[in-house]
């Protein structure tokens, strides 16, 4: 390390300094408390820039004057990021992403407010892909749980060449269980349409129009028949000039369809099986 006579090219008045360094790593500031103990310096290292901490039980961090906004690099083996003083990201030892959480333990909590991504399951590749997410692990894998919570209301999951999308159904959670029925009366009344979206005028699609689903199958259907919402407009500046009304469109989950299906279906098998008996019955007499 140079000592401070080896120093060169220092002027005051443009804050410039300069410091003699060999292209192999190596401290050209080191910084001590005032007992002369080290505790972080400058380095060089084939031109990289390098900030050490050399107290090995203390952390290493970059902040905001105030202290709210933190990256530290911690000696524990884990980097975390902060605003607003509080902890927002952290990589863990193990390689977790962690965001909103500080323990992979607290994804599953009743404060969960965040998620975890492990280190060897998920990745962001393209071109033409959002996301991809692979395990290098055989047999059943969970990706993705979901809880409110304490409760685990579902998951995703894999197996083999096949993907699961689950949704609780454990006996446990349930209660006043009784039989559907009525279903093919129901059935009957639900509009199936075929049309194309706005956006994509050339192609023709089977389905359906929410608020129609939603007078029979409720709970398969998400948000209310023309609802709006009011939003600020911004010029280009930022500035709020006025404000508009936007839709706020409804979605359906077709998948809560099928116990419906599978109940009518039952009911007309139940009653083709009466008609076939009775025809039977007929052709013998």
């Amino acid at each position: 390390m140079s000592k401070q006579s080896d120093l060169v090219g220092f002027t005051q008045g443009s804050v410039k300094l300069t410091v003699d360094a060999n292209s192999t790593e190596e401290d050209v500031v080191l910084i001590q408390d005032s007992n002369d103990v080290d505790v972080a310096s400058l380095r060089i290292n084939n031109g990289a820039f390098i900030v050490k901490g050399k107290n090995a039980s203390q952390p290493v961090q970059l902040q905001t004057h105030d202290g709210n906004e933190d990256i530290e690099v911690d000696p524990d083996g884990f980097i975390k990021m902060e605003t607003a003083g509080s902890e927002r990201l952290r990589i863990d030892a193990s390689g977790n992403l962690l965001v909103g959480v500080t323990s992979s333990a607290d994804i599953a909590g009743t404060t969960n407010t965040g998620f975890m991504f492990k280190n060897d399951q998920l990745q962001v590749t393209g071109p033409n892909t959002v996301a991809y997410v692979t395990t290098a692990a055989s047999g059943t894998q969970n990706y993705f749980s979901f809880y409110s919570q304490t409760t685990a209301t579902g998951s995703i999951t894999t197996n083999g060449t096949t993907t699961a999308y689950n949704t609780s159904s454990d006996y446990r959670l349930k209660e006043n269980v009784v039989s559907l029925t009525g279903a093919a009366d129901r059935l009957m009344q639900i509009p199936v349409c075929r049309f194309n979206f706005i956006v994509d005028p050339d192609r023709t699609v089977d389905g359906f129009l929410a608020h129609e689903v939603q007078a029979f199958v409720p709970e398969c259907v998400t948000g209310e028949k023309d609802q709006v919402e009011t939003v600020d407009v911004t010029d280009e500046d930022g500035n709020v000039i006025g404000t508009e009304e936007r839709p706020v469109y409804q979605g359906i989950d077709q998948s809560k369809l099928v116990p419906l299906l599978t109940a009518a279906l039952q009911e007309a098998l139940q009653k083709i099986d009466a008609l076939e008996t009775r025809i039977s019955a007929l052709e013998t007499n």
